[in-house]
């Protein structure tokens, strides 16, 4: 009796101990090792979110700097013309001199550099007038109706000290649209 009774309780035992490495196998390991990646899962959801505040700035930083750009284009889309007018550019840059009271000695095209979507029209120009007529003259230029960029400027003569006559000698473009031709 002893003996059956020791193997119903051994019995008994393996087959508790059974289901416990079943439990362990099937259920409690795949438990843990999913709580183990939920815990993971929400480090890392917390680490995102902790960088948002700083996510969002960036967003609204990049947002600024694209109402810039889409302003600067809109102000600017009318001073590249679509039609290549030299002759429009001369006679534009003649005024904005003889305004600043330049005597201009040279103008005159340099050859039309074919760009993507733009021409680059350069011109050279040798002036001579006072600082402040040649402060004037690449204010105006700067500052009208076309775009202007200037490649090389060279200054000589003057005394140093903003006072007497100077020569400027001036290389820069306009440029024409080739997009909508």
């Amino acid at each position: 009796m002893r003996l059956s009774n020791w193997k119903e309780n051994a019995a008994f035992a393996g087959g508790v101990l059974g289901i416990t490495l079943m439990f362990v196998l099937f259920v409690e390991g795949p438990i843990r090792k999913k709580r183990r990646q939920a815990e993971q899962d929400l480090n890392a959801t917390r680490q995102a979110l902790s960088n948002f505040p700083e996510h969002v700035q960036e967003v609204m930083g990049l947002n600024e700097k694209i109402e810039r750009a889409e302003s600067y284009l809109e102000r600017t889309d009318n001073l590249v013309p679509s039609e290549e007018n030299v002759h429009h550019v001369l006679e534009l840059v003649t005024e904005l001199g003889r305004r600043a009271d330049l005597d201009i000695s040279r103008l005159e095209p340099v050859a039309a550099v074919p760009l993507e979507t733009y021409h680059m029209l350069p011109f050279r120009l040798t002036a001579r007038g006072s600082y402040d007529g040649v402060t004037q003259f690449c204010h105006a230029l700067e500052n009208g109706d076309r775009l202007f960029a200037v490649e090389e400027m060279t200054l000589t003569g003057g005394d140093g000290k903003n006072e007497g006559d100077v020569e400027i000698e001036v290389v820069f473009a306009s440029y024409v649209d080739r997009s909508v031709q």
